[in-house]
């Protein structure tokens, strides 16, 4: 299969270097611990199952670097299109440790339903429009960009690779993206980032009310 022909990632901007999924939750395991985490990162499609990944934030950033100290792969599920709770939550800060679909549950007040992927030990959300299941190679990096960011600029980095084994969806899958230089981004990180200081903000200026 190639991803781009079952997939309709966008190409955002102009001078992008090509299609970039700007909402995919990468889901891995810690390779100690077996704690799961996930988070969404910029990822480029730069062949039919081929990706790159910019890692470089946590939890998934230490899991690789934990998988690299043991030259072994790091497996990953990309999911595309979720419930807006579980979708949000896979941004929001949380603790080592603290599983990011609890956080989602207790914010929608059910468990999240969950199903485990075919080709890689992790589990995902059972009604994702779209996985996408591989494993990120341990010590390769690849030039990934220019992509249009958040901040108005475009960016290049040399970020890790990932190689694509298995692709499912559903019947007829909705496709979600997000436009980085409208500012669609900047929304969900900060309203993330609001909730999280928010009693900070309260307990230290006198007369703040909101």
């Amino acid at each position: 299969f190639d991803i781009r022909k079952v997939i309709p990632v966008l190409t955002h901007h102009q001078k992008d270097a090509g299609p970039y999924f700007t909402t995919g939750i990468v889901v891995a395991k810690d390779p100690e611990t077996g704690i799961r985490g996930m988070g969404i990162h910029r990822i480029q499609v730069k062949g039919p199952r081929k990706l790159g990944i910019f890692l470089n934030s946590p939890p998934v950033a230490a899991f690789l670097a934990k998988a690299e100290e043991r030259n072994q792969p790091l497996e990953i599920a990309v999911v595309l299109g979720v419930d807006p709770l579980t979708f949000f939550s896979s941004v929001i800060w949380a603790p080592e440790g603290i599983d990011k679909f609890d956080i989602a549950g207790g914010l929608s007040g059910h468990p999240i339903a969950l199903v485990t992927c075919e080709s890689v030990d992790l589990e995902i959300p059972a009604n994702a429009e779209f996985v996408i299941e591989g494993r990120v190679l341990p010590g390769k990096r690849e030039a990934e960009g220019p992509f249009g960011e958040t901040s108005g600029y475009y960016l290049t980095y040399d970020n890790p690779v990932a190689e694509v084994q298995v692709l499912t969806h559903r019947n007829e899958p909705i496709y979600h993206a997000l436009m980085p230089m409208a500012g669609e981004e900047e929304i969900l990180i900060d309203f993330s980032w609001q909730m999280e200081h928010k009693n900070t903000f309260l307990e230290s200026i006198p007369g703040l009310k909101d």
